[in-house]
């Protein structure tokens, strides 16, 4: 028995430099991206997923009886003219309740992060960890059947890369991490599933992206891939100026005040992750609201998967004024 109704298996895959924030200041990085607490890896919080699939219903004039019966709602009680002459009872019985919609969203795992290559421009790598994490969670949410059995044949030693067979060099260079000869660069039939799978998980529409990602997928050890989550993340300097273009204090004589400019690094993630999403449908069958039981007689994940054109590119995370953000969300499949 599965732990949801149904699930949807999904895939992000950023187009543009991503900023999700964590909301707090990590070493010299003012603002760092989110990170699962106990590996570090990046991660795409629910709430930032399930916040950007509601504004898309909302942006689209969706139902709005729909949207609650998706997304949930708040609940009020209605105003009347005692103020402050209600019992503490009724006082409790006003403050707005919070109603769970029908769906669920899971954080975004983080699948495969492009490395920079010596013998490509870049390469999708990954390690056994996120593989044997993704088995689990597929598992328990009811999906058994989609990663390939042979992925537990994927468990590279130290020192070991596994690449597919049909592309392996003699020497690979990840960033500053060297895999050298054959003994150290190992073709593997097992990556070569894995690659097509994990490519099922790119838009339908970019065949060339697809075909990428299953020549050049890397599996390295564990404690490889988590050292270069630590290190290579990009970071970069943002710069607030003043009327009269400086970062410090400046008198503005226009205007009679100073004004203070602002220096902060900001980590984000670039463009190529690949991130695994499962949306699943409560097993609840009615909602407390009576407005979000009668809205709709369609299914929650049925009224999701026909609506899904809403979502194919979204922006999610900070700076969507300069392109930050942008993603494709593709939809895979569902339990029967």
């Amino acid at each position: 028995m599965s732990l949801w109704k149904q699930t949807l298996l999904t895939g992000i895959h950023t187009l543009a430099p991503l900023h999700v924030g964590s909301g707090r200041t990590m070493g010299a990085v003012d603002l760092p991206i989110a990170r699962d607490a106990v590996t570090g890896f990046p991660i795409i919080p629910a709430s930032a997923l399930k916040g950007v699939a509601r504004q898309a219903w909302e942006d689209a004039d969706m139902d709005p009886a729909s949207i609650e019966q998706l997304f949930g709602t708040t609940l009020k009680a209605p105003e009347d003219d005692r103020g402050n002459n209600k019992s503490p009872e009724e006082k409790q019985a006003d403050k707005p309740r919070m109603l769970a919609g029908g769906l669920l969203f899971t954080e975004g795992r983080l699948l495969a992060y492009p490395v920079r290559s010596m013998d490509q421009p870049f390469r999708h790598v990954t390690c056994p960890l996120i593989l044997e994490t993704l088995h689990r969670d597929l598992l328990s949410l009811g999906l058994p059947g989609f990663l390939p059995e042979n992925w537990k044949t994927i468990m590279p030693v130290t020192d070991h890369a596994l690449c597919p067979s049909n592309n392996t060099p003699g020497t690979m260079v990840l960033e500053d991490l060297h895999y050298v000869g054959k003994e150290n660069v190992v073709p593997s039939p097992a990556t070569d599933t894995i690659a097509e799978w994990l490519s099922r998980l790119l838009p339908v529409q970019e065949p060339f992206t697809r075909q990428r990602l299953q020549r050049n997928l890397a599996v390295i050890p564990d404690a490889h891939f988590n050292d270069l989550m630590h290190r290579v993340v990009p970071v970069r300097a943002r710069i607030q100026l003043t009327q009269g273009k400086t970062t410090d204090t400046w008198y503005n004589e226009e205007t009679g005040k100073e004004e203070s400019g602002n220096l902060w690094y900001e980590e984000y993630l670039p463009p190529e992750c690949l991130f695994a999403v499962f949306v699943g449908e409560r097993r609840q069958k009615t909602f407390p609201h009576s407005a979000v039981t009668g809205a709709n007689k369609i299914p929650p994940l049925e009224s999701l998967t026909k609506n899904w054109n809403l979502l194919e590119i979204v922006q999610m995370g900070g700076n969507e004024t300069v392109g930050h953000g942008l993603c494709h969300w593709q939809r895979v499949g569902e339990t029967p």
